[in-house]
């Protein structure tokens, strides 16, 4: 080092108040310390990543992490998994047997399209949320209403708790473990505060439904403004499909079906039969299933239905003012509809009352079906109740206390059997054809057989014509959502939470 260098060194290091010595010992130290921050941060970042391994083991994140908001209240993933569980159990039982057609068990939700943007994880996710905070917006309205479960209501959700009793102790399994097997988090209090509130929504909104009482007056005036919502058509259809077999061109099988369609409209119009016509188009290898006109039959659609499976145009179209025999045709995205309008009415027919006992045949321990031993013993002991009735009076009032006490239906069991405004086609065949035999009167009772074993029926009567138990409906419907609307802006969902990718599948 020169002399000046040295001096000018010296100069600052008396300037700054060290000497040299210090100055080495001050460099020689803020090495030390680089290192130790260096130190000091790796081990923080090993210590981090431990504690997140122990949380994650423990579930830690999965149960604290909020996952949604509604209104001011945080809700984790075991919450939504209720609800995710629930919708799912729900899609699948409208879905029935078919269900595994759609969806693979064996291949997670996430792997599966619902949809072009959603997968079977994605959609239900999306209904379950909204399930849930239509849920817990009745729930916290009934509260704040003081509003309260019935007994009914009690007794149900603890013959819940006590059936998972049952269930644990004949598998050898723990509560914890059945609860886990809903979700990683799942608990006893958070499943049965989602049971509770599920019943106190369902009372609460029957508590709301209850109190909208419409007069004639009201439901006619309904009908006039809103005719096409109760109306129904008939109609004959036929289908060109516009899609190509496998590696044909699907431009040319739309053009194809578009010409066919446009010709068999316009000899409709000269007149011919629609049935013939059905028949000299269709496949080589279905022509004669076409004889059959209930093929290509639709009787007793309303508006939205149509809008839904065909198209809104065509919905609209057979909703003008038509006279049977026009006819026309509508694009779909998979090819073309063929129309013939043959009558517009309103069911002015009167649903019914209708008391009943179901008996089920036993079904042995692993079987899908009864024996036809086990049939027998069921349709023996359905007679035998049947005799036992009508020697001790035959009375509606002894017939409501036999279906208490030995009806396996519990949609209706606790009602003394009853269903009220019951409508054509509600119940299965067997049971809509008895209640509305032209001949049917008030009194009569008889047994018939249907897939869930004996019914032992008593007709109670007549009850309103059946379009204004639609109107009725459709009034309720609106006059909910805009309660629904109104209550519901107190509870906003918030963007989903980091909790929610905890929800499984």
């Amino acid at each position: 080092m020169s002399a000046s260098r040295e001096k000018k060194q010296r100069r600052e290091s008396l300037a700054s108040g060290l000497s040299e010595r210090e100055i080495r010992q001050l460099a020689e130290s803020k090495k030390t310390q680089r290192k130790m921050r260096f130190y000091t941060g790796t081990l923080i970042g090993v210590i981090v990543v431990f504690l997140l391994l122990i949380g994650w083991n423990s579930n830690i994140l999965q149960k604290h992490a909020t996952a949604v908001r509604i209104g001011d209240e945080s809700f984790m993933a075991a919450d939504v998994q209720y609800y995710f569980n629930t919708t799912y159990n729900q899609i699948q039982s409208n879905y029935g047997e078919y269900f595994s057609y759609i969806v693979n068990p064996e291949k997670s939700l996430k792997s599966q399209p619902y949809s072009e943007t959603q997968s079977w994880y994605d959609f239900i996710l999306e209904q379950a949320l909204k399930n849930m905070q239509e849920t817990i917006v009745l729930a916290k309205e009934a509260e704040k209403a003081g509003f309260s479960l019935s007994q009914e209501g009690l007794d149900d959700i603890e013959s819940i708790r006590t059936d998972i009793d049952k269930l644990c102790n004949a598998y050898g399994i723990t509560r914890e473990a059945y609860y886990k097997s809903h979700g990683k988090t799942m608990t006893e209090e958070i499943f049965f505060r989602h049971i509770t509130y599920s019943h106190l929504a369902d009372e609460y909104l029957q508590h709301l439904k209850s109190q909208m009482v419409y007069s004639d007056e009201e439901l006619n005036a309904y009908y006039q403004e809103n005719p096409n919502a109760l109306d129904k058509v008939d109609y004959r259809y036929y289908f060109f499909s516009g899609t190509a077999d496998e590696g044909g061109d699907d431009t040319q099988a739309k053009a194809s079906a578009l010409a066919a369609a446009s010709d068999m409209v316009a000899r409709l119009k000269n007149g011919e039969d629609f049935t013939a016509l059905t028949q000299e188009y269709a496949p080589e290898d279905s022509k004669d299933s076409y004889a059959d006109a209930s093929l290509t039959t639709a009787s007793g659609y309303n508006h939205s239905y149509i809008s839904s499976y065909v198209s809104a145009e065509a919905a609209d179209w057979l909703f003008d003012s038509r006279t049977a025999g026009d006819a026309a045709f509508f694009e779909t995205e998979y090819g073309y509809y063929v129309l013939l309008f043959q009558n517009r009415f309103l069911d002015t027919y009167n649903t019914v009352n209708v008391r009943h006992v179901l008996i089920q045949p036993e079904v042995s321990e692993g079987a899908d079906e009864p024996t036809e031993e086990q049939k027998a013993d069921a349709k023996n002991k359905a007679e035998e109740l049947y005799n036992i009735w009508k020697t001790g009076g035959a009375t509606e009032a002894y017939f409501a206390e036999l279906a208490q006490a030995n009806s396996a239906d519990a949609g209706s069991k606790d009602k003394g059997g009853l269903y009220e405004r019951v409508y054509k086609g509600q119940m299965v065949t067997a049971f809509n054809d008895w209640c509305f035999d032209p001949s049917r009167k008030a009194g009569d009772s008889g047994i018939v057989e249907t897939d869930y074993g004996y019914h032992i029926l008593y007709f109670v009567g007549e009850d309103i014509p059946y379009w204004k138990l639609l109107a009725q409906n459709l009034m309720m419907t609106e006059a909910y959502d805009d309660w629904y609307k109104e209550a519901s802006a107190k509870y906003e969902m918030g963007e989903p939470g980091f909790g929610l990718r905890f929800v499984t599948a």
